[in-house]
């Protein structure tokens, strides 16, 4: 058959009998054009989902169903990582088990589940993850299952530097307890350095499940070609590849005060293989002069022998590798319990109001309240590791091999008549020199990833810094020939100072690989001007694009813009789409359901 017969008989090409086809033609020929939008948006989103649906999941089958179940609720990829791990360890032992996005877990999930294994993180100031939402949602609603037959137990991820540390851990447990469930593990609260307490967890878990197992099961774990395709690498947060500097350039214009980075770097002979939308994590250092600012308050000389990290080193290079930067009131409180000449009230002058308040900086608290009697190593161990930062990656490994671009903004802050910095930003921003280099490793985000279909249409929104993914997804989309229509919506405060890669975004657009850039700069007229006001301008051609299978991502500001856009969404879903609030926000689901919308927020 040659391409002119297909071109006009596409039904004969058809996967099913002819009557079937005949069928579905005549049930077409009937729709209209909007209808017809409809259903071609809603065949790629669930073709889509199918085939994210074998990337993420492994399952246990047994004719009695899975022994166990293992929910994970992740923002950046963590929680994932370790219910693949878990999934491992009943593999080996035989054990039959499902595990599931918490995205696309349904009441019907937990109604069949026995033993329940509940992994989530905590997102911002005691958020569940944008995937656990609706989960948590349909727990605390009056739809929420009986869950008497079940026995689980949670491993929660936090950071304890915020005041409602592994918050969404906690409500799991407390409502799956509400709901009749019986713990039969004890919940594990893990900070950023979670590793240990995680794998303490799992290994007693798996041994609790395993002795109750009356016997072996075939263990079937279905995994994609991209799955396998992605390749690991022996670097990580412990051991970095020193990635050495290619460019360091300034994005913004000299004479404002937001400093953002173009930082390039060198991947040759690391072994580190990437995709659009993961992120690089980079092992944060203090700045020596934040470091011996320190050792001048303390009463200990700088080359101390110190006990950290089951290692024996000088306090100065313990005190890099700590987070000494602002404390909460929970350190306030543990650290003046331990001073014998601090008074109950000592606290007053340094805790804040309420949780949200920024209180002050280590040395500060030190100053006023040296540690005399305190020995360095026992001083150094109240201190939490310095957590690593991660970067979204704004380049494509076809497009430029061998390298790893960042879009990195210098944080500056100032607290108490003083002038701060963020660890990792000023770590970046004064790279310099050829001999130069970053401590990074890879950090995957499979939650944030272009559609396997080339020819999908592809919405970008991301203000600021939140552009960086998008500079990886279009170089990325070109580098592949990809025929799918791209559209980027951008922002920043000023056209002549803040618009991030403006020289690149325009050749892409000469070249036919960006189709379409709406900008939005807040502060160049009267009335500020943000993305979601754009996206509202352009509601029914966007609203066009969704129906024609575009998939939607966000990335940027969590507290604010994210929640904006999301807003304004709904909004178009309403307007354009003729839906009622309700029936918006469930079409929105299906959308994340579908893996069209997704997000990659902080």
């Amino acid at each position: 058959m040659n391409d002119a017969t297909l071109a006009a008989d596409p039904w004969s090409a058809a996967p099913f009998d002819a009557s079937t086809a005949q069928a579905v033609q005549h049930l077409v020929q009937q729709l209209s054009a909007p209808q017809r939008l409809w259903l071609s948006g809603y065949l790629a989103g669930s073709a889509s989902a199918a085939a994210t649906q074998l990337e993420s999941t492994a399952i246990g089958v047994d004719p009695r169903g899975p022994a166990v179940t293992i929910l994970y609720g992740s923002q950046s990829g963590n929680c994932e990582g370790l219910a693949k791990q878990i999934g491992e360890s009943f593999a080996k032992r035989g054990v039959p088990h499902i595990a599931l996005d918490m995205l696309d877990c349904r009441k019907s999930h937990l109604q069949d589940a026995r033993r329940l294994l509940v992994i989530v993180s905590t997102h911002g100031e005691g958020d569940p993850p944008d995937r656990a939402a609706a989960l948590h949602e349909l727990l605390h609603s009056r739809k929420a299952p009986s869950l008497k037959h079940l026995k689980y137990s949670v491993l929660a991820l936090g950071d304890s530097s915020y005041e409602r540390f592994c918050e969404t851990g906690r409500q799991f447990d407390k409502r799956l307890a509400e709901l009749g469930a019986q713990q039969f593990q004890a919940r594990v609260d893990c900070d950023v350095d979670y590793e240990h307490s995680a794998r303490q967890w799992m290994d007693s878990v798996v041994e609790d499940i395993v002795r109750e197992h009356d016997g072996p099961a075939v263990v079937h774990r279905v995994v994609s070609e991209r799955t396998l395709a992605a390749v690991s690498t022996a670097y990580t947060r412990k051991n970095p590849f020193l990635a050495p500097l290619l460019l360091n350039q300034r994005l913004t214009a000299g004479d404002v005060t937001r400093d953002v980075r173009h930082i390039e770097l060198s991947l040759e002979g690391s072994g580190i293989h990437y995709e659009p939308g993961d992120a690089l994590g980079i092992v944060a250092r203090n700045a020596s002069e934040s470091v011996e600012a320190l050792l001048a308050a303390l009463p200990y000389t700088p080359d101390t022998s110190v006990s950290h990290e089951s290692t024996e080193r000088p306090l100065r290079d313990a005190l890099a590798h700590c987070d000494i930067g602002r404390v909460t009131r929970a350190f306030i409180e543990k650290y003046l319990e331990r001073l014998t000449d601090a008074s109950s009230s000592a606290s007053g002058a340094f805790l804040p109001v309420n949780a949200d308040d920024q209180v002050t900086q280590l040395v500060e608290l030190v100053r006023q309240h040296p540690p005399k009697d305190l020995h360095a190593t026992d001083f150094v161990q109240l201190l939490r590791p310095l957590a690593p930062r991660l970067y979204s990656i704004a380049s494509s490994p076809r497009a430029t091999p061998d390298e790893v671009h960042l879009t990195v903004a210098l944080v500056q802050f100032e607290l108490n008549g003083r002038l701060h910095y963020g660890v990792a930003s000023k770590q970046l921003a004064d790279l310099q020199g050829d001999d130069a280099v970053a401590p990074v490793y890879l950090h995957r985000n499979p939650n944030f990833r272009l559609p396997a279909d080339s020819k999908a249409p592809v919405i970008m929104i991301g203000p600021g810094t939140g552009v960086a993914p998008f500079r990886a997804f279009v170089a990325e989309r070109e580098a592949v020939g990809a025929t799918g229509r791209n559209w980027l919506f951008f922002g920043g405060r000023h056209f002549r100072a803040d618009f991030l890669y403006q020289t690149e975004w325009l050749d892409y657009r000469k070249r036919g690989a960006l189709h379409r850039i709406e900008l939005a700069f807040s502060r160049d007229q009267a009335d500020k001007l943000y993305v979601q006001h754009r996206m509202r301008e352009h509601g029914r051609e966007l609203y066009a694009w969704l129906q024609e299978g575009a998939h939607l991502y966000v990335c940027g500001d969590a507290q604010q813009m994210a929640n904006d856009v999301q807003q304004t969404l709904l909004h178009i879903l309403q307007e354009h789409g003729g839906h009622s609030p309700e029936r918006a926000a469930e079409e929105l689901l299906e959308l994340q359901r579908a893996r069209r919308y997704q997000r990659d927020v902080y």
